[in-house]
């Protein structure tokens, strides 16, 4: 048996379609599948028994059959989170939802191939205060950061860092809202005044909240670790007016350079990944005019597409050789 790539997403990403075209130019195996797949579409019959080396079975996926031992690695990139359950009350739902989870989710967990990288390890490393606290554990200078619901802490914090203080989010947006109702996107880092803080004295009440310190950039880098590789890539977000406090807000005006990071930081980005056992991951990191590299936040599922595009940095090919190889960093 061949060795086979499988890679859990829903069917449309540009992501998926650069990984894809490499896989295929390099005649790689590959198979995707999606929650969305299971159980109408996708049958899975697994074993294991004390003298088997691991779980082994069948998985089935419209004409597509394949073992379970021929998977090498599997690439977990934003699947969708709804099953293909057929019509049932909504107990029946909650329930043969939670045993797919852990079922069929557990058992592709439990495979013996590497994973790009494990859904629990991609949820942790969500965590931002677990990010901050153990990049500044493994050496890397942070933001001052405060997490409150107390609008009193806030304004004390503003005048310790004498105004010069940010609002982010702990996620990525807002939840997307059921059918019918408007969708507000993103929401992007934003610089504060004490007005502002004022103003918004009832919403930080009403939730945990996430403030820091402002910290001046020369420009930013977003780093790259894919497996036991990095790279890194300049964005010089100061040379746009929008672009300057959350450079996504304007990032197509931007230019973008590759980056020789410092040993240091290459080692610090390693670690901190590796830390969330992780085998792929973005960093965002701000350079100072002073030349001091400040963590911002991880993100397990960051994109690379964009960089690529404007470095020519192998990021897919990075990423493919560590799927065929299927050994972990």
């Amino acid at each position: 048996m061949k060795p086979l790539v499988g890679i859990y997403s829903r069917p449309t990403d540009d992501h998926l379609e650069r990984v894809v075209s490499e896989l295929q130019r390099r005649r790689i195996p590959w198979l995707r599948f999606d929650t969305a797949d299971f159980p109408q579409f996708l049958r899975v019959a697994a074993r294991l028994d004390r003298n088997e080396d691991g779980w082994q079975g069948t998985f089935l996926l419209g004409d597509s059959h394949h073992h379970l031992e021929e998977f090498c690695s599997i690439w977990y990139r934003r699947p969708t989170k709804t099953y293909a359950f057929p019509a049932m009350s909504e107990t029946g739902y909650e329930y043969a939802r939670a045993e797919a989870r852990k079922g069929f989710g557990g058992l592709l967990q439990s495979l013996s191939c590497l994973w790009v990288s494990l859904p629990d390890a991609i949820a942790a490393a969500e965590c931002k205060p677990k990010q901050l606290e153990y990049a500044r554990q493994l050496g890397w200078s942070i933001p001052k950061t405060l997490i409150t619901n107390d609008p009193q802490a806030v304004l004390c914090f503003f005048d310790e860092c004498q105004g010069e203080v940010i609002y982010k989010p702990f996620n990525q947006g807002i939840p997307r809202p059921k059918k019918g109702e408007p969708w507000r996107g993103a929401i992007y880092t934003t610089k504060m005044t004490r007005s502002a803080l004022q103003e918004h004295a009832p919403s930080i009440t009403s939730t945990a909240t996430l403030f820091q310190q402002y910290i001046p950039k020369a420009f930013e880098l977003r780093i790259n670790v894919i497996g036991s590789r990095v790279f890194a890539a300049e964005i010089h977000s100061q040379q746009s007016e929008r672009a300057k406090i959350d450079f996504r807000m304007g990032y197509e005006e931007l230019s973008y350079r590759i980056h020789q990071l410092p040993r240091e930081i290459e080692e610090h980005s390693l670690a901190l990944v590796h830390r969330f056992d992780l085998e792929f991951s973005a960093i965002d990191v701000i350079v100072t005019p002073q030349n001091e590299y400040v963590f911002l936040e991880l993100n397990p599922y960051g994109q690379w597409g964009w960089i690529e595009n404007h470095t020519g940095l192998p990021l897919t090919e990075a990423l493919v050789d560590l799927l065929v190889t299927g050994k972990s960093s």
